[in-house]
């Protein structure tokens, strides 16, 4: 075991460290270091006699008070010493003094500092030494200490008139020195000698007011003539007198002059530290309780890098709830729990575990205190929820019941139970688990969950919002679904929000995706999700246009109109499902056998608008009978059985001539009796070869493919040709026996007649000309009235359109002014769209037409105040004036009509 060592120090004829008479080490232990000696022990090796003694000529040793000393230095060596005034040195002639130091090892240390009794009893110190017993002194096993008689603290304070303030004051400047770098010191009233007594009894009360961490800091001198700094001393008593009240030397540190009332930066605030007064009352009451804290302490400080007082004042009231003597004086106890996170973490709650079992003991506590009128606050909940995270599973029930319990007695207040819930989503599996300790208990269901899941169901104005919803209750606890109540403020919540979709189709798809995502659950679930769907199932197919459809948007529709049992259908959804079932027997026939059925159909226009929409753009040829389908002309009386030049066109425009060559050569095929004596068809054919005739005439391979079609098509094209020749070619063409005898006897005139022959050719050759140049100038005027015709009608179209804004309504208002049942001028009627103004077209704007329930109102003559613009710019109101009203009148008795059904008010 390591020893304790010893030193002695005073003047002499010579020490250890010199040969020379002088202050020096005389004697010293074997295993103390002489480096040690030098840097640590000599600048503690000092004494100055009272200047009240020595001014006054006193020579008496025992009337000189003993200076003690206790301090840990920096490597960690306990010294403990004592210094004392010699009225004679070895020459028998000067003063002096002597100092008797004993150093314990910093290995045993420790197990001196946990124990005043052990560092502040009564040791052997020597005041005098012969150099000739030796410079060495012997090593100690243990400091022979013999106990100490100390006064009581109350006695003590009484007799030094320190009132409990001052000695708390004094307190907390002692322990905040130990982890800054400022000095206290202190000047006791009275006998300088019984003074410095009375200070080494105060110093004991006093370190055992030091937590076991810090006293590894502390460094003490009971008597010092004047403040002083010396390194690793922060408590130092000195002579009365000798503290000056302007000293700048001390301006920073703690100075309590007992002795004149002058104090220095001893004001603390102690209300603000429980930690002091703990200490001051076991102190005196219970120090076996604060040497129990202490311990408690230690290890919940046994990481801390730093230590602080506000460190201990927390701590004060954690211990406070160990020992049951916490008191509750309200429901606030944030900063209670956030002590907590300032000593437990995830990496060291093993070994602190006496503080961990403080922690769930208040959660449990306080959730036993929870009421109605006592409700945890916010703060106190993000505290706790962060400490959860630190619970053991076996703890975390007393969590849940905590939360279960503020959401029970605060559900009253729809606020309160949102933002506790809000709190408690940020940690996913704690609302899991809360939740389903909830769903446990039907008393609470009513209460805690459906209250939760109406308000946040009530507050969602997007589909996102309400489908992010239920994909984290079905997530985290499809349980609740199995509640009939939030299955019905679900759907219905849902479907309001989807009614506001521009594109059903497209929010279909993901409602779809959200309720299929994830895992198997049970029936009741299923049922669920089945009936969601189903509900808006009905919706999108009560909004959709399916001639509108594009052809992916059309097998999303039939798709979903499967979702619907047939008893739930309202008759418009029948109808359009039957408009699907049509579609689809046309579209996946190769042959139609029996059109007239269709044709019979009383939506035949909508099922052509579908068919046209669904045929493949390839291969036209192949689509022949329903692209002939699609431009059936229903209303024609045994002529003019299509609509020629839609269906030229549609074909044209997606496969070319090509594909219309192969197209008519099919459908002449199928159909060719009927229509090779159909005008419309043989008057549509030449305008599509006139249109295409470069394309067709200017390859002889193509002109004769053309040609092979039929011999109506041939004639055709001959039609056409002819009609692009010029006066002469057609004049040529009609008068060929004619033009071939002139030529004959031409022919035989200029062989015969040689001359004459020439004249008559000459003749022939003016005339000619003369005819030519009259028909170009007759096409050249003919060329430029009809540009002039195109380019006026250009005209008048371009200012129709500027002049007119087409608009999609989506209601109308009408108000009854006068309020009797009649529509009149003086009555408002108003018709909202949906379509964004362009508000530069106002000025301008002369003819509106509004599309209201299919059917057409023309308005006349708009004014830019009959057009009202709401602030969102989504929604537009057309106010119709007096010359407007005939037309909006009909619709709007039918308006007035459906209102005095439903029993409504005038103003619908």
């Amino acid at each position: 075991m390591l020893q304790i060592q010893q030193q002695m120090y005073t003047r002499e004829r010579e020490g250890i460290f010199t040969t020379t008479p002088g202050y020096d080490t005389i004697a010293k232990s074997k295993g103390l270091d002489n480096n040690f000696i030098k840097k640590v022990i000599h600048p503690l090796c000092s004494y100055y006699p009272p200047r009240v003694l020595s001014n006054s000529g006193v020579r008496d040793e025992g009337k000189y008070p003993k200076s003690k000393l206790i301090m840990v230095t920096d490597t960690g060596e306990l010294i403990l010493g004592q210094s004392v005034y010699k009225e004679s040195d070895y020459t028998g002639e000067r003063e002096t003094f002597f100092s008797h130091n004993m150093i314990v090892p910093k290995e045993r240390a420790k197990e001196y500092l946990y124990a005043a009794d052990t560092v502040f009893g009564s040791l052997p110190f020597r005041t005098d030494y012969e150099l000739t017993n030796g410079s060495e002194l012997e090593e100690l096993a243990t400091l022979p200490f013999k106990n100490g008689h100390f006064r009581p603290l109350h006695l003590i304070l009484n007799e030094l008139n320190i009132s409990s303030e001052q000695c708390m004051q004094l307190i907390f400047a002692l322990i905040s020195s130990l982890t800054t770098k400022k000095k206290v010191y202190v000047s006791l009233p009275g006998d300088i000698t019984a003074a410095t007594e009375s200070a080494y009894h105060l110093t004991y009360y006093l370190f055992q007011c030091i937590p076991y961490e810090l006293r590894k800091y502390f460094g003490f001198i009971s008597y010092a003539a004047e403040p002083q700094s010396k390194k690793n001393i922060n408590l130092m008593f000195v002579e009365k007198g000798s503290i000056r009240p302007n000293d700048r030397l001390i301006s920073k540190d703690y100075v309590f002059d007992f002795a004149f009332h002058h104090f220095i930066n001893a004001n603390e605030n102690l209300d603000h530290h429980p930690f002091i007064e703990f200490i001051f009352r076991n102190l005196q009451q219970a120090p076996s309780k604060l040497a129990d804290f202490y311990t408690f302490a230690k290890t919940a400080l046994s990481d801390q890098k730093s230590l602080s007082i506000q460190s201990y004042n927390e701590l004060v009231s954690l211990y406070a709830i160990k020992e049951e003597g916490y008191s509750r004086t309200n429901s606030k106890h944030s900063s209670l729990y956030k002590s907590f996170r300032s000593f437990l973490t995830s990496d060291n709650i093993s070994q602190k575990t006496e503080l961990y079992q403080v922690l769930v003991k208040l959660v449990h506590d306080d959730a036993a205190r929870i009421s109605k009128h006592s409700l945890p606050d916010d703060e106190t909940f993000a505290e706790i929820l962060h400490l959860s995270t630190l619970f053991a599973p076996r703890d975390l029930s007393k969590i849940y019941q905590y939360l279960v319990v503020s959401l029970y007695y605060g559900a009253s207040d729809v606020n309160y139970l949102n933002q506790v819930y809000e709190y408690i989503k940020r940690y996913p599996i704690l609302f899991k688990n809360v939740n389903a300790a909830i769903l446990k208990q039907s008393k609470l269901v009513p209460v805690i969950i459906e209250a939760y899941v109406e308000l946040r169901l009530n507050s969602m104005t997007t589909l996102q919002e309400v489908l992010e919803e239920i994909r984290y209750l079905l997530d985290q606890n499809p349980e609740v679904f199995d509640n009939q109540l939030i299955n019905d403020l679900t759907r219905e919540r849902l479907v309001l929000v989807f009614r506001k979709e521009r594109n059903r189709l497209r929010a279909f798809q993901e409602v779809q995706r959200i309720l299929n995502a994830g895992r198997n659950l049970n029936d009741r679930i299923q049922l669920f999700k089945k009936a969601m769907i189903t509900s808006l199932s009905k919706e999108v197919m009560s909004g959709i246009k399916m001639e509108l459809l594009s052809p992916d948007e059309f097998d999303q529709a039939a798709a979903i109109a499967n979702h619907i049992p047939g008893e739930r259908m309202s008759a418009e959804i029948k109808q359009k499902v039957e408009l699907i079932h049509l579609v689809h027997d046309i579209m996946e026939k190769r042959y139609l056998s029996n059109p007239e059925r269709y044709v019979l159909h009383s939506n035949f226009d909508k099922l052509q608008a579908i068919i046209i929409k669904l045929i493949p753009t390839s291969h036209l040829e192949e689509q022949t009978e329903r692209i002939a389908l699609s431009f059936y002309n229903k209303g024609h009386k045994n002529d003019h059985l299509y609509h020629y030049d839609e269906m030229f066109s549609f074909v044209d425009s997606n496969g070319g001539i090509d594909e219309m060559r192969v197209f008519l050569q099919r459908f002449l095929r199928i159909w060719g009796a009927s229509q090779v004596n159909d005008p419309a068809f043989k008057n549509a054919v030449e305008r599509y070869l006139s249109t295409h005739s470069k394309l067709i005439f200017g390859d002889k391979r193509v002109e004769k493919r053309w040609e092979a079609i039929h011999p109506m098509i041939k004639k055709a094209m001959e039609e056409v040709k002819f009609q692009r020749l010029s006066a002469i070619g057609k004049f040529i063409y009609k008068n060929k026996k004619a033009v071939v005898s002139s030529l004959i006897v031409l022919i035989s005139l200029v062989i015969v007649g040689g001359a004459g022959g020439l004249v008559y050719k000459q003749k022939m050759d003016e005339k000619a000309a003369e005819a030519l140049a009259a028909q170009k100038e007759k096409e050249e005027a003919e060329r430029k009235r009809a540009a002039e015709e195109k380019a006026k009608a250009e005209r008048a179209e371009a200012e129709r359109v500027a002049k007119t804004l087409t608009l999609q309504a989506t209601g109308i208002t009408y108000k009854d002014v006068n309020n009797d049942g009649e529509i009149s001028n003086s009555d408002e009627i108003i018709i909202v769209v949906s379509n964004e103004i362009d508000m530069t077209k106002l000025s301008i704007l002369e003819h509106l037409e509004i599309y209201y329930k299919e059917e057409k109102i023309e308005v006349k003559n708009i004014s830019e105040a009959d057009i009202v613009v709401e602030p969102n710019a989504e929604i537009v109101n057309v106010k119709i004036s007096e010359n407007n009203l005939a037309a909006t009148s009909p619709i709007a008795e039918k308006v007035i009509n459906e209102a005095n059904e439903h029993n409504e008010s005038s103003e619908v």
